[in-house]
């Protein structure tokens, strides 16, 4: 079963040139609790939490738990990071898997940015790393930030660079336009943006809210609506 709530939110960050204060994203705490369904039938639900943490870093979790026949799967994702240049700085990543029939799997990333060198470690798989750090890598989940921030500076098209399972791999993101978007947490509007990994067939569609937040919204593996569906059920504070 192929559960895109591995990806939500899933890097989108990297060559982007910082805005001016005007265009800035100004981060604020929030949670958006998101209902997960495929051809309108609904597995479970997903919850992204931002707040801030010690000193000038802040913390962003998600956590799912999905249910399809006799698969339960359950996942929970942390990012600690700095907010320099009106972009993630990654510091801490963690990634715990839970499934009936895979069991347990952890993938953890420490940065540091002073030797500009990342290590990490991957559990079921019994795997290391160590590997240079672009100036521009964000963690996967962290990465989410660096788009918004792009909308808000009026970017419609990027370059990004995210570091994950010990590697750091290069995407790209296009603006395809404004939607209206009807979800269980009411109707937005939206900007839409497709999201694929260099040398990559697969695409990801993201719905962000238009405005100043630029919340992510709703996530497909589909353009036509029969994918996977990660769609928002309640954001607090309200848009």
């Amino acid at each position: 079963m192929r559960l895109i709530v591995t990806s939500l939110l899933f890097g989108l960050s990297g060559a982007l040139t910082p805005a001016l204060a005007a265009d800035a994203l100004e981060l604020q705490p929030l949670t958006i609790d998101y209902q997960v369904s495929r051809g309108g039938k609904v597995l479970g639900s997903a919850r992204r939490h931002l707040e801030p943490a010690d000193g000038d870093t802040w913390r962003l979790t998600m956590s799912s738990e999905l249910e399809a026949f006799l698969v339960r799967d359950k996942r929970d994702e942390s990012s600690l990071f700095r907010w320099r240049n009106q972009a993630p700085q990654p510091l801490e990543y963690r990634y715990l898997t839970e499934s009936s029939f895979k069991g347990e799997r952890l993938i953890e990333q420490h940065f540091d940015w002073q030797r500009k060198m990342e290590t990490g470690k991957r559990t079921d798989k019994d795997r290391t790393w160590e590997l240079p750090l672009p100036d521009n890598a964000v963690d996967r989940l962290s990465a989410s930030l660096a788009i918004r921030q792009a909308l808000t500076a009026g970017r419609e098209s990027g370059t990004l660079q995210v570091s994950y399972r010990g590697r750091v791999r290069e995407f790209h993101f296009q603006k395809l336009g404004q939607e209206t978007l009807t979800t269980p947490a009411g109707s937005f509007e939206t900007d839409k943006v497709s999201f694929r990994e260099s040398g990559d067939e697969d695409i990801t569609y993201y719905w962000f809210a238009r405005g100043a937040r630029n919340l992510l919204l709703q996530i497909s593996d589909s353009d036509e609506g029969d994918g996977f569906l990660i769609s928002a059920a309640r954001v607090d504070p309200a848009l």
